[in-house]
């Protein structure tokens, strides 16, 4: 499976999650690879998202959007 089907996959997977404990699961790994996995201009870009606030946020509705196909 291309790398691409299965990023969507697991965002698909993950956006249908509703347990709390596996989604703290999931931050902690989340954490524990940002340091090494992300480059420190993204790290900075998420930092700046976080403290955005959420009324000044773009929703987006549709994962088609979030990767701009048509």
């Amino acid at each position: 499976m291309e790398l691409e089907k299965r990023k969507e996959d697991l965002i698909k997977w993950i956006v249908q999650i509703e347990s709390e404990q596996l989604l703290g699961s999931l931050e902690e790994l989340k954490k524990q690879l940002e340091g090494d996995a992300l480059p420190a201009e993204i790290s900075e870009l998420l930092d700046l998202s976080n403290q955005t606030p959420d009324e000044n946020l773009i929703r987006h509705t549709k994962t088609r959007n979030v990767f701009g196909e048509k």
